[in-house]
This record gives structure tokens, sequence and C-alpha cells, in this order.
């Protein structure tokens, strides 16, 4: 059962977060929440129309993870990442392209659009970018229109491109230029959005960025742009950080179409490698969404490389998290489903009605319990991608979090300089995330008792038993590395846990 133990001080008022007004803090399961913008009085509709699934990797399961995505009431694939980032890029491969126009035929054979991942600018020549000025010159732009209107001519059933501003050769936000940051990013998507439109293809952008200020120069700029673009953004403001605040974009385009990106996949947190299945926290960021109008959901339904999807039957032990992808579809289907439905509605469907039901469930809750206290340090993100970090890594990324919430200045702080207490809390963390795992197994070990088939038992073990490796292998680290930082400090166990955070827990 999840307890939600002392949280320390719950701030009210008004705060400000890169530039806008945030009011109203809330603390819950995944630290302090703002509210970025108020519930609109035009909430999304009963069945979310645009439901979509992001695939990553370029392999023979591109095909398998189509077909199936259909059981899920998926209406859009995405190709990205390992599949495909930049478009000049998927014009020099013809193996790839003859196999995207094999995918988009599966798709549009089970009423599912597809489009491809752009990042721009990139594959800019030398000839162009030798001027100090060239974005304000014409050559880039010629160079941009025969560019996507050559990538829909080699793949002419491609619904559209997704197009993303950051993680690229030539930023748009660092581009020398006479125009503002505001009017250069909707020029670029204006420029990409006429192309589209000749072709009658869709255009989605992403307002994902690192730095408020970035942020902020994409939201002026959509008010310089067609309405009828679609929109998409994280459910966070950076990356899979699950004790950010929500993205503070959710509700500032409550009219337009606003498709909301989140990562059952798992990129932070085990890759599929480990169970992490978090149905309350879906609900809890969906449901915001929700009640702030959005279109629709993606989700990442795997990490690029060699890492399982979330859908089981693909490949060997994949879908593990397959739980995740379901709760999804049965949010986007209706609001009124709540995460004990999907619970119960999910293994139930898998493994039967029983006695063991029960202790199963508890078990398998655990498992984000768990892993927020191995992949996160008092709430702050430090894991490499869900690997074990360099020091400097976690010394760098584990101060992110203060970027986008001020209210956890005191916690970055203390752990860029640990003193005893915050070294006694990360210890405490790290006891909790293996005590919790031995006492997952323990639940499964009462399921088997009580009737669970000996091929779900067998299942679910391999599962939990990776759980706890994990959290063992973590909490190892997670201690070293903070008393490395203290200076040598011995833990202090006293006063309240810090703002942000999984809650404390009862230990046995």
């Amino acid at each position: 059962m999840r307890m939600c133990g002392c949280f320390g001080m719950v701030v009210m008022g008004l705060v400000m977060l890169g530039g806008l007004a945030v009011a109203g803090e809330q603390a819950g399961p995944w630290g302090m929440q703002p509210e970025m913008h108020p519930a609109t009085e035009r909430q999304s509709a009963r069945a979310l129309p645009w439901r979509s699934w992001q695939l990553q990797n370029d392999n023979e399961q591109v095909g398998d993870l189509i077909a199936a995505a259909e059981r899920f009431g998926v209406n859009n694939i995405q190709l990205s990442h390992n599949l495909v980032m930049f478009a000049h890029r998927l014009l020099q491969d013809e193996g790839k392209i003859e196999r995207f126009n094999r995918y988009i035929e599966l798709a549009h054979e089970r009423g599912m659009t597809v489009q491809v991942w752009t990042h721009e600018f990139a594959g800019i020549p030398r000839e162009i970018t030798k001027e100090k000025k060239w974005f304000d010159g014409q050559a880039v732009w010629e160079l941009l229109d025969d560019r996507y209107a050559q990538l829909f001519r080699v793949m002419p059933r491609l619904d559209g491109i997704v197009l993303t501003f950051h993680e690229t050769d030539i930023k748009v936000f660092d581009v020398e230029s006479d125009m503002p940051l505001a009017e250069r990013v909707a020029k670029l998507i204006n420029h990409l959005y006429r192309t589209c439109q000749r072709l009658d293809k869709t255009l989605v952008v992403r307002t994902f960025a690192y730095e408020p200020g970035q942020v902020e120069g994409i939201a002026e700029a959509f008010a310089m742009i067609d309405p009828k673009i679609m929109l998409m953004s994280k459910c966070v403001p950076h990356d899979w950080e699950v004790f950010y605040p929500h993205n503070l974009a959710i509700g500032q385009y409550a009219d337009r179409q606003h498709i909301i990106e989140y990562d059952p996949g798992a990129e932070f947190y085990g890759q599929g490698h480990v169970p992490y299945l978090y149905p309350e926290y879906l609900h809890f960021r969906m449901q915001y969404a929700r009640a702030r109008n959005a279109y629709g959901y993606v989700a990442r339904v795997e990490r690029m490389g060699e890492n399982p999807p979330a859908v089981r039957g693909i490949s060997e032990g994949s879908g593990w998290n397959e739980l995740n992808l379901y709760a999804m579809k049965r949010y986007a289907e209706d609001p009124a489903v709540g995460a004990e439905q999907i619970w119960r509605e999910y293994l139930a469907g898998r493994v039967g009605e029983g006695a063991y039901l029960a202790p199963l469930t508890e078990a398998m809750k655990l498992t984000d319990d768990v892993l927020n206290r191995c992949y996160f340090m008092l709430g702050c993100w430090y894991n490499n991608h869900s690997r074990l970090p360099s020091a400097s890594y976690a010394d760098g990324h584990i101060q992110y979090i203060r970027k986008w919430h001020p209210v956890y200045e005191a916690v970055c702080a203390r752990l860029a300089r640990p003193d005893g207490r915050t070294v006694g809390e990360v210890f405490l963390e790290s006891k909790e995330a293996v005590a919790l795992a031995r006492r997952a197994l323990d639940k499964l070990e009462l399921a088997a008792r009580s009737g669970l088939a000996e091929g779900h038992v067998k299942d679910y073990r391999a599962q939990l038993e990776a759980l706890l490796e994990t959290a063992e292998q973590w909490a190892a680290y997670r201690n070293k590395y903070i008393q490395k930082k203290s200076g040598g400090l011995e833990p202090v166990y006293e006063g309240d846990f810090p703002v942000g955070g999984p809650p404390r827990i009862e230990l046995e």
C-alpha cells in the first residue's frame, strides 16, 4: 500500500517559473506540483481523438509492434530515434525508405496514420552556413523546400512529419539573425507547414527544449503560426523525471490540437529490463492534461538500443511494462477509469481471478516505489538513462530540477554540499528500496501459495528478482556517492523528509 508519510512543508501562494506565474503548490506522491495553467472550460473529449505509439528501434520488430498497436486502440504511429531523426539522412538510405513504405502500408491497413521525426536545422552545407546570417537569406529555405518535397516523393503515402528544434546540428535558438528568437522559431515552423500543406501532409511541432528561456521562445512563436498546426509536448518540461512539475506548455494552447508525450518505454526507469508499473502516475499526468483540453497522447513503447519493448510477445523478455500501455489505452477511452480498475482489469486478464490476485497486485504495485528510490535522489534526477552515472554526471544532472521548480532549490543545494542529515536521507531511501523489493517478492510467494499458476509465478519472480538486484546495486552506488560527496560523514536520521522525492514508508 502506498503511504504518504511526511513530505515536509507544502508551499502555497505564487512563485515564478521560467518567467511564468505558478500558483497553488500541492504535495503528493510525485513531489511538489504547481498548477501551471488552470483547467479550461473546453475539456478533452471523452475518448481522446489522437492515440499514438512512438517506435524507436530499426529492427525486425517494427512490423510486429505496428500490428500489436491495433489492440491498444492506437491510430497513429511515429517513427523516431534509431529509425529516423533527420530527414536528410533518411533520404540517403534507399533500403530504409523501402522498409518505411512497407511500415506505412501495414499501418494504413489497420487504420493508422504514420509520421516520421525530423530535427532542424541539420545537414545544411557549408556553402550556406558560411554566411554569418544565413538564416535570414533564401538559400536554406530553398534547400528545405527541396528536402521535404523529395521526402514525400519517395514516401508518397507518409502522412506527415514531427519537427523538433533541439538535439540537432544547428539549433534555431542559436543562429545569428536579425530576428528575435520567437520570430525565428515561427519562420521555421511556417515554412515547413507551407510545404506540408501543398502536399496535403500534417505537421506536428514539439515544444521540447532544455532551458526555460527556449521554451518561452517557442511559446511566443505559436502566436505567429497557423492554429491548425498540431503541437506536441512531454508531460514534463524536459526529460523523463517523475518528480518534475507538469509541463508548463499544457493548457497554454487550449485552442489548438495539443498532444502529450509519455514514456512507458522507461528511458529513465529501467528501459524495460526491470518492471516499472505506474498507472497511478499516468492517471495523474493524463488527468491533468485532459482538464486542459489535451487532444491525445503519444506513448514511447521502447527505448532505442538493445532494450525490450513494453509489449508482450514481441521478443524474449518484452512486455514487463505492458500494463502501462493498457492504462493509457483505458484512460484515453474513458476519463472515469482509475488506477485501481487498471490493476484489476489487466492482471485478471493475464492470470485470471482468484485469491492470488490481491497479493500479486500488491507485489507489482511496489515496482515504481522501489525504482523511484533508485533512479532519483530525494526527488532529483541523477541517473544516466537508467545506467549508474559517473560522479560528474550525477553532480550536474542532480541540479536540473531547480530550473523547473524553485521549491527544489534547498534540496539541490543540500545535495551539492551534503551534511549528515542529507546523507541519512539518501541512505534511508536506499534502505527502503531494498526493503520494498524484498516485500514484493514476499507478496509474490503469498500469491503462489494462494494458487497462482506456476508459469505466472516464474514470470513474475524473474521480474521481481531483477527489481531486487537493481535496488541492491543502486543502493550501494547511491550510498557511496553521497557519503564521498559529503567528505565521509556518517548518516544522521532526524528531521522531516525534504520537499520532493517519494514518501517515507514503514519498514518492518
